[in-house]
Protein backbone atom coordinates (compact mmCIF):
# COMPACT_ATOMS: atom_id res chain seq x y z
CA UNK A 1 0.00 0.00 0.00
CA UNK A 2 1.16 3.52 -0.80
CA UNK A 3 1.54 6.19 1.87
CA UNK A 4 1.51 9.85 0.83
CA UNK A 5 3.20 12.44 3.06
CA UNK A 6 3.65 16.19 3.03
CA UNK A 7 5.36 18.57 5.42
CA UNK A 8 5.46 22.35 5.40
CA UNK A 9 8.28 23.79 7.45
CA UNK A 10 7.09 25.93 10.34
CA UNK A 11 7.10 29.64 9.61
CA UNK A 12 7.31 29.22 5.83
CA UNK A 13 4.83 29.33 2.98
CA UNK A 14 6.78 26.66 1.06
CA UNK A 15 4.87 23.38 1.25
CA UNK A 16 7.96 21.30 0.57
CA UNK A 17 7.89 17.98 -1.28
CA UNK A 18 5.09 15.44 -1.26
CA UNK A 19 6.40 11.89 -1.14
CA UNK A 20 5.01 8.43 -1.84
CA UNK A 21 6.27 5.39 0.06
CA UNK A 22 5.69 1.89 -1.32
CA UNK A 23 7.24 -1.20 0.27
CA UNK A 24 9.76 0.93 2.16
CA UNK A 25 10.90 2.87 -0.92
CA UNK A 26 10.18 6.61 -0.98
CA UNK A 27 10.00 8.83 -4.04
CA UNK A 28 8.46 12.25 -4.87
CA UNK A 29 4.85 12.36 -6.01
CA UNK A 30 4.89 13.13 -9.73
CA UNK A 31 3.57 16.61 -10.54
CA UNK A 32 0.86 16.60 -13.20
CA UNK A 33 0.90 20.31 -14.06
CA UNK A 34 3.99 22.40 -14.81
CA UNK A 35 2.43 25.76 -13.90
CA UNK A 36 1.61 25.06 -10.26
CA UNK A 37 3.28 23.54 -7.17
CA UNK A 38 1.58 21.21 -4.71
CA UNK A 39 0.04 22.80 -1.65
CA UNK A 40 -2.62 22.00 0.97
CA UNK A 41 -4.62 23.35 3.87
CA UNK A 42 -6.68 25.88 1.90
CA UNK A 43 -8.68 26.22 -1.32
CA UNK A 44 -6.62 27.08 -4.38
CA UNK A 45 -4.77 25.81 -7.42
CA UNK A 46 -1.90 24.22 -5.44
CA UNK A 47 -4.29 22.06 -3.38
CA UNK A 48 -6.24 21.17 -6.55
CA UNK A 49 -2.99 20.07 -8.19
CA UNK A 50 -2.21 17.87 -5.17
CA UNK A 51 -5.73 16.40 -5.20
CA UNK A 52 -5.44 15.60 -8.91
CA UNK A 53 -1.96 14.06 -8.61
CA UNK A 54 -2.95 11.92 -5.60
CA UNK A 55 -6.06 10.63 -7.35
CA UNK A 56 -4.11 9.85 -10.54
CA UNK A 57 -1.42 8.03 -8.57
CA UNK A 58 -3.85 6.09 -6.34
CA UNK A 59 -6.47 5.15 -8.94
CA UNK A 60 -4.47 5.18 -12.17
CA UNK A 61 -7.44 6.91 -13.78
CA UNK A 62 -6.86 10.43 -15.14
CA UNK A 63 -10.50 10.83 -16.18
CA UNK A 64 -11.69 10.06 -12.64
CA UNK A 65 -9.05 12.41 -11.19
CA UNK A 66 -10.07 15.22 -13.55
CA UNK A 67 -13.76 14.81 -12.77
CA UNK A 68 -13.43 14.60 -8.98
CA UNK A 69 -10.25 16.42 -7.92
CA UNK A 70 -12.21 19.56 -7.01
CA UNK A 71 -14.36 17.65 -4.52
CA UNK A 72 -11.33 15.75 -3.14
CA UNK A 73 -9.56 19.09 -2.69
CA UNK A 74 -12.53 20.57 -0.83
CA UNK A 75 -13.26 17.59 1.43
CA UNK A 76 -9.74 16.25 2.08
CA UNK A 77 -6.78 18.32 0.83
CA UNK A 78 -8.02 21.68 2.12
CA UNK A 79 -8.31 20.18 5.61
CA UNK A 80 -4.73 18.88 5.87
CA UNK A 81 -2.38 20.29 8.51
CA UNK A 82 1.19 21.48 7.87
CA UNK A 83 2.39 17.87 8.31
CA UNK A 84 0.14 15.09 7.07
CA UNK A 85 -0.10 11.50 5.93
CA UNK A 86 -2.71 9.83 3.73
CA UNK A 87 -2.84 6.23 2.61
CA UNK A 88 -3.69 4.97 -0.84
CA UNK A 89 -6.75 3.47 0.87
CA UNK A 90 -7.88 6.99 1.88
CA UNK A 91 -8.00 8.03 -1.80
CA UNK A 92 -9.64 4.79 -2.88
CA UNK A 93 -12.14 5.08 -0.02
CA UNK A 94 -13.02 8.59 -1.25
CA UNK A 95 -13.65 7.10 -4.70
CA UNK A 96 -15.82 4.32 -3.24
CA UNK A 97 -17.83 6.75 -1.09
CA UNK A 98 -18.28 9.09 -4.04
CA UNK A 99 -19.48 6.30 -6.30
CA UNK A 100 -21.88 5.00 -3.65
CA UNK A 101 -23.29 8.47 -2.95
CA UNK A 102 -21.67 8.84 0.48
CA UNK A 103 -19.60 11.97 -0.30
CA UNK A 104 -21.16 15.34 -0.88
CA UNK A 105 -19.43 17.19 -3.69
CA UNK A 106 -18.49 20.77 -2.96
CA UNK A 107 -19.41 22.14 -6.36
Amino acid sequence: MKIYRGKQLAGTMDPGPVTVTVDGETYPLKPQWSWCKFSWGYYGSGPKHLAYALLVDATGNRDFAEAFCQGFKETVISQLDDEWELSEADALNYRFQLMSGGVTRGW
